[in-house]
């Protein structure tokens, strides 16, 4: 089927209604969250869990195009037994990239999060264009919501650190042109503030572009694929599993991964 915008209806009310579905979008994602309804991939738990239970440290790193106050990385945090939450750091991407298999996700240096289902849709010229309204609808409230969230932080520390200022330079969020990604030189030094060099760390996504910054950075990259995504092509990845679990991505396996690759750099000349 071609989707596209209904040739009966007039091109001057997409913008409009692309803000509407935006706003219902959001809406839902709140709620979503509030009711703590993001469920995590199955065997996920049980890799964290055990990650932790060895004395490895765990880093999420947040990549969604939510605005600030979707706190995406914190049901996942509720998710988790006390003692793994307590231990596992959470950074933000320095921006969100649309992931190859064509819907938005968390991608994490040890583990993430799994929002839902995702398809594959044939657009026409019409298509094309609802779509850039849906972009400039999704930037438009991601502004919005970085206004209101640095106001509301500006407020919060107003008599309390004097001399802080809080600002937001709005051309990081503005619609259009490539938009960059977790970079290998960002991953390093993400691992950095482990106090670990980045070769002792493995990554754990399921877009190609954390898959291809972790490989660049020498980090033992692993990819696992979102539900009805299986088929997507990870070149660059040191191994690639279809889920988390027994028969599937473990503990074991990924330190597994881990070792064959550091093997592999002895042996080069």
């Amino acid at each position: 089927q071609t989707v596209g915008w209904p040739t009966f209806l007039p091109t001057a009310e997409q913008t409009v209604f692309a803000g509407k579905v935006h706003q219902l979008k959001q809406k839902e994602m709140q709620q979503m969250l509030q009711q703590g309804l993001l469920p995590l991939r199955d065997g996920i738990l049980q890799v964290m869990t055990e990650a932790h239970a060895t004395g490895a440290s765990i880093i999420v790193i947040a990549g969604t195009a939510s605005e600030p106050d979707d706190d995406v990385a914190g049901c996942l945090l509720k998710q988790l037994p006390a003692d793994v939450a307590a231990a596992v750091r959470v950074y933000a991407s320095p921006a969100h990239s649309r992931p190859d298999e064509g819907s938005e996700a968390d991608d994490a240096a040890a583990a993430a999060g799994e929002a839902g289902a995702q398809g594959q849709l044939e657009h026409s010229s019409s298509g094309d264009s609802l779509e850039s309204s849906m972009a400039a609808a999704a930037t438009r409230m991601k502004q919005q919501g970085a206004q209101q969230f640095v106001q509301r932080m500006a407020t919060a520390l107003e008599g309390k650190q004097a001399g802080v200022q809080v600002g937001l330079d709005m051309s990081l969020l503005q619609a259009g042109g490539a938009k960059p990604a977790a970079s290998a030189a960002w991953l390093a030094a993400v691992a950095a503030t482990l106090g670990v060099p980045a070769a002792s760390c493995v990554a754990v996504g399921s877009s190609s572009s954390l898959i291809n910054a972790a490989a660049a950075a020498g980090i033992a990259a692993v990819a696992v694929p979102r539900k009805m995504a299986y088929a997507a092509s990870y070149p660059a990845a040191a191994a690639k599993f279809e889920s988390f679990g027994p028969g599937y991505a473990t503990w074991q396996k990924l330190c597994g991964v881990w070792r064959q690759q550091q093997q592999q750099k002895l042996r080069r000349p």
